[in-house]
């Protein structure tokens, strides 16, 4: 007998102030943003960036929240599974809740909530309606199932980031892909409390964080050879499963940035939902104390006079202004 053709993706659209796309309802995947505010060049008619795309894609980058059971009679969401929306646009103003039952007594949810600017909200939630408690492990990952093109400057990293109990921990592909074939598992994995983990371009950035930063997480870099391709996925799971007792609901609140590495941004963010060292996805070196400062310097100035170049040339003049009467005494 002839397999059926799969029915059509169904998908619900996002519109937010700087980014549109959509989610795709099966396997509940973010895998549709396109930045408003970027081209992929100066010229005006240049097509938008596009950061995150679906597995029909050229680059497919994507983010999926799912649970795993150890219990293999549980039934979970799955890859391709089939969710159901509450709603048919996700915005700053109107949440979208996805469904999906199990029939067997397990009812998933995931709730996304978008901002005014990169940052996407996810709750996923499992109540058990069964009469005995359950252990199910909720996650979240961004996966990218082709190697990007690197900008290959040596002062500028570009692959695995992210700070985890206050430390920063980058990894290149290269290190990574070495690393994991070499442990036969994870490149890199840690338990901490709160943090986040991330890929980081050049110019744009997608990243994981607990809603609350008080929750313990087990975070992971991962190098997966399929099909001849190099795959990367960073993830975040609760260091273990959760036991749902009968009538119970076990929930998980992740937030994912996808977007563009704004400086003043990633600051905002880190102040108002207390990730710590959020701007250090921007790589400012080994000076970080001076070379921020100057960043931030050379920014006002170029907005003030509509002119990097003018920006920099008034900084220089600045900074041998200030520093004269040491260079004069040392004469």
């Amino acid at each position: 007998t002839a397999t059926p053709p799969a029915a059509p993706e169904q998908r619900v659209q996002i519109e937010a102030p700087r980014v549109k796309g959509s989610i795709n309802l099966r396997g509940a995947r973010v895998d549709d943003i396109v930045l408003r505010d970027y081209r992929e060049t100066v010229e005006r008619d240049s097509p938008l960036v596009r950061l995150l795309a679906p597995r029909t894609h050229t680059d497919p980058y994507f983010g999926q929240w799912g649970w795993t059971s150890a219990d293999p009679a549980i039934v979970v969401p799955g890859p391709e599974t089939d969710w159901t929306a509450e709603g048919t646009t996700l915005s700053p103003t109107s949440p979208v809740t996805l469904r999906w039952d199990n029939g067997a007594g397990l009812e998933f949810r995931l709730r996304f909530e978008i901002d005014a600017d990169f940052m996407l909200n996810v709750t996923q939630s499992v109540r058990n309606n069964t009469g005995a408690p359950v252990q199910l492990l909720p996650w979240a990952r961004v996966r990218r199932d082709r190697t990007p093109q690197l900008a290959g400057f040596f002062i500028l990293h570009e692959g695995f980031t992210g700070v985890l109990d206050g430390r920063l921990h980058e990894w290149t592909y290269k290190d990574a892909r070495e690393q994991a074939i070499k442990t036969r598992g994870p490149a890199f994995e840690t338990e901490s409390t709160g943090g986040w983990i991330g890929f980081t371009d050049k110019y744009w950035l997608t990243a994981l964080t607990p809603v609350d930063q008080a929750t313990r997480v087990r975070s992971a870099y991962r190098h997966i050879a399929e099909g001849g391709q190099d795959r990367w996925q960073i993830d975040m799971a609760t260091p273990t499963p959760q036991v749902i007792a009968p009538g119970a609901e076990g929930t998980l609140a992740m937030r994912l940035f996808a977007g563009a590495k704004e400086v003043n941004l990633l600051d905002s963010y880190a102040d108002r939902y207390g990730i710590v060292d959020f701007d250090k996805a921007v790589d400012f070196g080994w000076f970080y104390f001076l070379t921020k400062p100057f960043f931030h310097a050379l920014h006002f100035l170029g907005v003030l006079f509509g002119n990097f170049g003018v920006a920099i040339l008034v900084f220089t003049l600045a900074i041998k202004a200030a520093f004269f009467p040491l260079a004069n005494k040392a004469y």
